[in-house]
């Protein structure tokens, strides 16, 4: 049963996985965007996302 569900689980996983690389691929193609800047536009989604986390949490330090 457990090994069942496992496999299930990695069919699952897996056909997702595809389906965004699928996806990814297709963004690519339509921005005329290479890999490497692909990645480098989500590190600084994710770095300023970050940022403006530790600014809030820096606010309530302040408040209290």
């Amino acid at each position: 049963m457990n090994c069942e569900t496992e496999y299930r689980w990695i069919a699952v996983h897996s056909k997702r996985k595809t389906k965004i690389l699928s996806l990814l691929e297709k963004y690519m193609k339509v921005r005329n965007v290479s890999k490497i800047d692909l990645v480098n536009e989500k590190f600084d989604y994710e770095i300023n996302k970050l940022r403006d986390e530790l600014t809030n949490i820096n606010k309530l330090l302040d408040v209290i």
